[in-house]
C-alpha cells in the first residue's frame, strides 16, 4: 500500500491531462493548504516538506501529533478528509492499519480534492 506519493501525484496529474498545466510544486502546496483547512489543528508548527519523497513520513508525524493532542479532533480531521469508516475502525481497533498507511490514504484523498477542483477550474 505505501507506494510513492511522487507517482501518486503524477498518475493524478496525468490521468485528469493536467500534466502541462500545473507543477508538482504547484499541487503540493495546494494539497498543503488544503490539509491545513481540513486539519483541526495548526500544522504550520511542522514544517513542511521540501521533496515529494517525504510526505508520506511528513504526514505521519502530523497524524501521531494531532492524534496524541486532541483525539476527537483527530478523528473528526478523518472524517472531514472522508477517509472511509471501515478504515478508520480498523486503525482504532488496532493492527489492520498502521499510521503511515493512513497517512498515505489521507495524502491521496487531499490529492483527489485539489487535482479535480484544478481539473473543473479549466
Amino acid at each position: 500500500m505505501l507506494s510513492s506519493f511522487r507517482e501518486e501525484v503524477q498518475i493524478a496529474l496525468s490521468k485528469y491531462s493536467l500534466v502541462e498545466t500545473y507543477s508538482n510544486s504547484e499541487v503540493l502546496e495546494a494539497i498543503y493548504k488544503q490539509l491545513c483547512k481540513d486539519i483541526s489543528i495548526d500544522i504550520s508548527d511542522f514544517a513542511k516538506p521540501e521533496t515529494e519523497d517525504k510526505w508520506v513520513e511528513w504526514m505521519t508525524l502530523v497524524l501521531e501529533k494531532v492524534l496524541e493532542r486532541a483525539p476527537e479532533k483527530f478523528f473528526q480531521s478523518l472524517y472531514r478528509i472522508d477517509v472511509p469508516e471501515h478504515i478508520v475502525s480498523g486503525f482504532i481497533k488496532g493492527g489492520k492499519y498502521s499510521m503511515p498507511e493512513l497517512a498515505l490514504l489521507v495524502l491521496n484523498r487531499e490529492l483527489l480534492k485539489v487535482v479535480l477542483r484544478l481539473y473543473y477550474k479549466q
